[in-house]
């Protein structure tokens, strides 16, 4: 297994006086991380660099094992689509490999898994045998019109073996989408807040064109993507006989601007005297 990096030369290449030498190791990453032997979880290994200590020849190496479990509780960590955007690394100064977007942009209406892990300060996860950390969490997304973010589904959840796997469904196409993990269970210490933040959700695909009664104002109504009417506000009282200025929107399902262009748009007004 690997220990902390070796830059301090706290068990560099060190020579044998006496026949003997003491060494510090200081493990980071337990190995455990729901399986396997923790009896057995890191090993240690000495060998011979000089080649000449034991009559002349390279001395045989030894191995020994250590049970290396988590530190304390320290907070949560928030993974996103494990394994395709980003990787769990305990041990490591981020505590994990890869990025919210590395397997792709996400798609309003699609769900995409999403892990919650109660971690120590080292990000192993706490689910040693008899000091597993199932403590209930709240999950949040910035995603005002997500599926799943009605405040009560996801207020309070409990940990399974120190993680929990969930399915986010965002709505609201945006590049800024975030996903954070809170620590709902009262208990101490309480576990500090995990954060994905700047995940791509892109729209779902053209389907319809949306008239917004915007007059630049800012006073009448505007486009509110992933909102139930697509708008937000009302359209402002005019006068007759004066222009009405607004929109039109190509937008998917979700009312969420899609970026592409059309031969043509033709307005249609129910006043015959326009």
């Amino acid at each position: 297994g690997t220990a902390e990096n070796d830059d301090s030369g706290l068990f560099a290449n060190k020579t044998l006086t006496g026949g003997t030498n003491s060494f510090a190791v200081r493990f980071l990453a337990t190995g455990w991380q729901g399986g396997g032997s923790m009896a057995s979880s890191r090993t240690v290994t000495a060998a011979d660099i000089g080649n000449t200590a034991c009559g002349g020849a390279k001395c045989t190496q030894d191995v020994r094992r250590a049970a290396v479990k988590p530190a304390a509780a320290k907070a949560l960590q928030v993974i996103v689509r494990p394994g395709t955007d980003q990787t769990e690394a305990p041990g490591t100064a981020q505590g994990f490999t890869g990025g919210v977007n590395n397997g792709g942009s996400k798609q309003a209406g699609s769900g995409f898994q999403t892990r919650v892990n109660a971690v120590d300060a080292f990000f192993n996860r706490l689910d040693y045998p008899g000091e597993t950390d199932n403590r209930n969490v709240r999950i949040v997304t910035s995603d005002p019109y997500d599926t799943e973010n009605d405040g009560s589904s996801w207020d309070s959840v409990p940990l399974n073996a120190a993680t929990l796997d969930i399915t986010v469904t965002p709505i609201q196409a945006t590049t800024t989408l975030k996903i954070e993990a809170f620590d709902a269970s009262g208990a101490e210490p309480g576990l500090s807040t995990g954060t994905a933040a700047g995940i791509m959700v892109d729209p779902s695909g053209g389907s319809q064109l949306h008239i917004v009664m915007d007059d630049g104002s800012g006073l009448g109504e505007l486009l509110e993507q992933g909102s139930a009417a697509g708008v937000a506000g009302s359209p402002r009282a005019v006068v007759a006989g004066s222009r009405i200025p607004l929109k039109v929107y190509l937008t998917d399902v979700y009312y969420n601007l899609v970026p592409a262009s059309t031969a043509a748009v033709r307005l249609e007004s129910a006043d015959a005297d326009d």
